[in-house]
């Protein structure tokens, strides 16, 4: 934090004089603030876990994992603002329940496994893999053009390239070619698309056709597709040792997701997700 208000305190003198280094001062002000902020809450606030023989202690409490009544490693919980959270849910037989957050945890695909295997110690045996060969390949892509993040990209670029020709300064053309450069790379997160061919799904890209995620079908342990507040519709896949990958996917149709649906539960993959569907 101090720091922060140092960084913050130099560029005061450097804005009035138009120094362009201001900008990476107040950049660099904020950075220091996000830090001195997330440690302590990472370090002192976020409960630590551990699990000895069959008690898990989150925080200073202890669960007694023989009495869970309900598992579920792949739920979601409401969040502020209508956002929705992974997380594990856990119902015990005394009627409490323990919500735990994924996003707090760096390791939580590997604590998933072993609650997984502590729970279901009986009923864990193996499963014949399922062979998988979609052919030929079906897209879920929608229009880029006439989606809402089509249109967004094209408005804001056009307005900002008009702005740009009639800058008169260095620190305006340098501003506008950020904020440029940062609406084109937000906007490309959010305008992902579907491909399912033979035994993969296969993430693309509408403005970085290179960008390419791809994932076997048959380490999927499940897929949730979800509606985001004020973000594009989004696929969630997570796979048998509990890692999931969110993509956001902007430009796919309300139709396209219901067909999407019916696919994966044709290839007996279990769908989750909220009121997309």
């Amino acid at each position: 934090m101090v720091l922060a208000i140092i960084c913050f305190y130099h560029c005061r003198a450097m804005l009035k004089t138009g120094d362009i280094r201001a900008d990476m001062l107040i950049a660099l002000g904020s950075i220091f603030t996000f830090l001195s902020l997330y440690i302590p809450y990472k370090v002192f606030i976020i409960p630590k876990i551990s699990i000895t023989d069959d008690v898990l202690q989150f925080g200073q409490v202890d669960y007694d994992l023989t009495s869970i009544e309900i598992l579920m490693l792949t739920a979601r919980r409401d969040a502020l603002i209508k956002f929705s959270l992974n997380c594990i849910k856990i119902h015990f037989k005394e009627g409490n329940t323990l919500i735990i957050d994924d996003w707090k945890y760096s390791n939580i695909s590997q604590f998933k496994i072993i609650l997984n295997s502590i729970y279901n110690a009986d009923a864990l045996q193996d499963v014949e893999e399922i062979k998988f060969d979609i052919t030929p390949s079906l897209s879920y892509k929608g229009s880029f053009l006439w989606s809402y993040w089509g249109i967004f990209l094209i408005v804001t670029q056009v307005s900002l390239w008009v702005v740009w020709f009639n800058a008169t300064t260095n620190r305006t053309v340098a501003s506008i070619v950020g904020t440029t450069l940062a609406i084109y790379a937000y906007t490309s997160l959010q305008v992902n698309y579907v491909v399912l061919s033979g035994n993969e799904i296969i993430i693309k890209n509408y403005l970085f056709p290179w960008k390419i995620n791809v994932h076997k079908l048959y380490e999927i342990f499940e897929v949730s597709i979800n509606s985001n507040f004020r973000m594009a519709d989004s696929i969630t896949i997570i796979n048998k040792e509990y890692k999931s990958r969110t993509y956001y996917a902007g430009t796919i149709r309300r139709h396209e997701w219901r067909k999407l649906k019916r696919k994966f539960t044709e290839l007996q993959i279990p769908v989750t997700g909220n009121q997309i569907i």
